[in-house]
């Protein structure tokens, strides 16, 4: 059986913004990426040119995108979960029902820090840094960038799904078949993004 990839309706997806944007200097980091993106370039390119021949994570540039959703810009969600799929940023089926189990306890709301979601379901998360290995780190910061997606999808009530390669064939319709994320929260949630650095690696 196929692994199921996370999907959305074909298209471009725009939300109404969670917090107005404000751009009170130069266009930000995540704003240039976004531009980038949206004419084509790749992730692992934008991040591998930036200016004054600076290399960022490709992380870091999926991160933009998604805070640019966040101010409610454009984006091409199917394209961007593609690109992040393979440097695995994307968090998978199982991962995604971890998330919603969590955020359903009443002990975590969209209040709780990332940092504490990401302890509750990763081990590693819970010792010290230099207690981690390479790839352990390495997995700690993707979940980072996994939580974002799902507080995006969640908050903007963006209809997704979970679907295998089989299932693609002969759908004439699949959008359908897609479900709501539901947001149960209101607030002003624009705290949301601030962990997201333009400097990050």
């Amino acid at each position: 059986m196929a692994d199921k990839t996370l999907t959305f309706a074909p298209g471009i997806i725009q939300i109404p913004p969670i917090k107005p944007l404000v751009v009170k200097r130069s266009p930000p980091t995540w704003m240039k990426s976004h531009e980038r993106f949206m004419k084509g370039e790749m992730c692992e390119v934008i991040a591998a040119t930036q200016e004054n021949n600076k290399v960022i994570a490709t992380r870091t540039v999926i991160s933009h995108l998604l805070k640019a959703l966040f101010f409610g810009k454009k984006v091409d969600l199917n394209r961007l979960v593609k690109e992040a799929t393979a440097v695995d940023t994307i968090p998978d089926e199982k991962e995604w029902e971890t998330l919603e189990q969590i955020y359903s306890n009443p002990h975590y709301s969209f209040d709780t820090k990332d940092i504490e979601i990401i302890q509750s379901i990763y081990a590693p998360a819970r010792v010290e840094k230099d207690q981690r290995s390479p790839e352990e780190t390495r997995m700690y910061q993707l979940w980072f960038t996994k939580v974002e997606l799902f507080k995006l999808v969640k908050l903007g009530k963006i209809p997704f799904q979970f679907k295998g390669e089989e299932s693609c064939e002969g759908d004439s319709n699949p959008s359908k078949k897609i479900k709501a994320a539901v947001a149960d929260d209101t607030e002003d949630l624009s705290y949301l993004m601030e962990g997201i650095d333009d400097d990050d690696e």
